[in-house]
């Protein structure tokens, strides 16, 4: 920027004028005008820029009235009063939300966003100081944060450092099922707990997932630990990270699934090119991935009105599963048989079903490469 002025200002004061053309010139005086013009044109653009901020949102547990949650030490006591500040303080140059959390725990908390506020980037995240991780504690009811798009929403969560646990489920990322195009994505999920996730009642609902993906694409789901991940009833329908309805491109890398009943991770319905690299399961009663799809030519029980379609090009590479031995110690503590090793990856439905397109190239369901069982 200063160079680009230090220029103008040359060119206005050591030229005389500017030729237009053959015959055709400006008297200086016009010159310096115009560039005088320009630059205060220039100096709001920059000091706009200069006036982008973040802004932040404390939350730190409250015995006593919350305060506006614009100062460390006035923060609001949830999610849900994090959310009201945020409206509340949005304006136009806010370029982001970050709402920090501070260690303690927080009790039956839960969080919807229908788009972010302000239709900014939303951050939530642990205080870069806390002495441990933030902990919410769900009660074992309800969805712990919910991301609701109606339209292609382009400004992504993040949510980092903290500790879920004992909800029915955890995350849901949502676009909508029933259109291709509106999507949500770019999303970030990184350096979390998750435990205790699932049904809790076998009267209630079964729980299909902890972390769920519906529409929902480039998103990186990374350095997590999930565990005991399970419902009481219908445990097989439970999924730690469940990839479904074109949520596409996605990148699940490095966490660690331990304890399980359904398949840990699985994609379905055109959820293509997933990427699942250097993640571990232990203690997993069924297989690490599962690639599935409700094909309506075979099934009167599929709900979407449309075919659902295989998921192709999914990248499957450099896991770790845990040894048979260690899965009998699990299932005897359990006062039940011993159970098979489960598979590594199972992958499920005709390649071409009726209403689902003839894939270009030569595509494959998986791509599995360098993954294996260890002790």
């Amino acid at each position: 920027m200063k160079l680009f002025i230090d220029r103008l200002m040359y060119i206005a004061t050591d030229c005389g004028f500017f030729l237009l053309g053959r015959n055709m010139s400006i008297p200086l005086y016009r010159v310096k005008l115009a560039v005088a013009l320009g630059l205060l044109l220039i100096s709001a653009v920059d000091a706009r820029l200069t006036q982008a901020r973040e802004l932040t949102i404390y939350v730190a547990p409250q015995e006593q009235k919350s305060g506006t949650g614009l100062k460390p030490a006035e923060p609001v006591g949830s999610l849900a009063e994090a959310l009201r500040a945020a409206k509340a303080n949005m304006a136009e140059d806010v370029t982001g939300v970050t709402v920090q959390v501070a260690s303690g725990t927080y009790k039956g908390q839960r969080l919807r966003l229908n788009g972010t506020p302000g239709d900014v980037p939303f951050h939530l995240q642990a205080d870069p100081k806390a002495s441990s991780r933030p902990k919410f504690d769900g009660g074992g009811k309800g969805v712990w944060f919910v991301l609701k798009s109606t339209k292609h929403d382009t400004s992504p969560v993040r949510i980092s450092g903290l500790e879920v646990f004992n909800y029915v489920s955890a995350v849901s990322l949502s676009g909508q099922r029933k259109s291709e195009d509106l999507w949500n994505g770019g999303n970030e999920i990184t350096d979390n707990v998750f435990a205790k996730i699932g049904q809790g009642n076998a009267k209630s609902r079964p729980a299909t997932a902890a972390v769920s993906l519906v529409n929902s694409r480039n998103n990186k789901v990374v350095g997590n630990t999930f565990k005991d991940i399970r419902n009481v009833k219908d445990c097989n329908l439970l999924h730690a990270i469940y990839i479904a309805h074109y949520s596409a491109n996605n990148i699940i890398s490095d966490n660690v699934f331990d304890g399980g009943c359904g398949a840990a991770i699985k994609v379905r319905d055109a959820s293509h090119a997933n990427k699942i690299v250097r993640n571990k399961f232990v203690n997993q009663q069924a297989e690490a991935f599962q690639d599935s799809f409700c094909d309506k030519s075979r099934s009167s029980m599929c709900t979407k009105s449309t075919a659902e379609c295989p998921s192709w090009d999914t990248v499957f590479e450099n896991n770790t599963m845990a040894k048979l031995p260690k899965m009998q110690a699990f299932s005897a503590s359990a006062g039940k048989a011993p159970i098979k090793q489960p598979k590594l990856t199972v992958v499920k439905g005709q390649a071409q079903p009726p209403g689902c397109p003839t894939p270009p190239g030569q595509p494959r369901r998986i791509k599995s490469l360098e993954n294996k069982y260890v002790d």
